[in-house]
C-alpha cells in the first residue's frame, strides 16, 4: 500500500512538473538572430504579459559595457492590445553559457509606448493572438 501511494505521488509531481515547463515558439528569424515568444498559461481581458527571448548567433557588446558581451535577451513586456501599446517590465542579458551578466527590472509606474515600428508590429500580433486565445 505504501508502495502504491509513493508511486502515485511521484506520478503526480512528474506531471506537475511537466506542465511547468515553458515552451517557446519562434516568432521571427533574422540571419543573425531569432526571436521567440514563451506560451503563457492565462490572460486577464486585453491585457497580458508576455516573455520574448532573442538568441544571437554570435555575442554582442552590452550596450554601455563593451568588455561585456551577451548572447540572449529575454524581455517580459506588458502588453494592451486594443490600445496597440506596451511596456518593458523586466530584462535579462545571458551570456553563450546562459549565466545572467545584466538585468532590468522597470519601476513599475513606466509610460505605455504606442507601437509604431515594424519589428514591434511583428512581435505584437502574435503576443495579442495568444493573449485573446488563453483569457479566463
Amino acid at each position: 500500500m505504501r508502495f502504491g501511494v509513493l508511486l502515485l505521488t511521484l506520478a503526480l509531481a512528474a506531471g506537475a512538473a511537466a506542465r511547468q515547463k515553458s515552451k517557446w515558439v519562434r516568432v521571427y528569424t533574422f540571419d543573425d538572430s531569432v526571436i521567440e515568444m514563451e506560451e503563457i498559461q492565462l490572460s486577464f481581458g486585453n491585457f497580458g504579459r508576455v516573455r520574448f527571448r532573442t538568441v544571437f548567433r554570435k555575442p554582442r557588446p552590452l550596450p554601455g559595457k563593451p568588455d561585456v558581451n551577451y548572447k540572449t535577451l529575454v524581455e517580459d513586456l506588458e502588453i494592451q492590445c486594443k490600445e496597440r501599446e506596451y511596456r518593458l517590465s523586466e530584462a535579462l542579458y545571458l551570456d553563450e553559457k546562459g549565466r545572467a551578466v545584466h538585468s532590468y527590472r522597470a519601476r513599475g509606474d513606466e509610460e505605455w509606448e504606442e507601437v509604431r515600428t515594424h519589428m514591434m508590429l511583428k512581435l505584437l500580433d502574435p503576443a495579442c493572438r495568444m493573449i485573446e486565445k488563453k483569457k479566463i
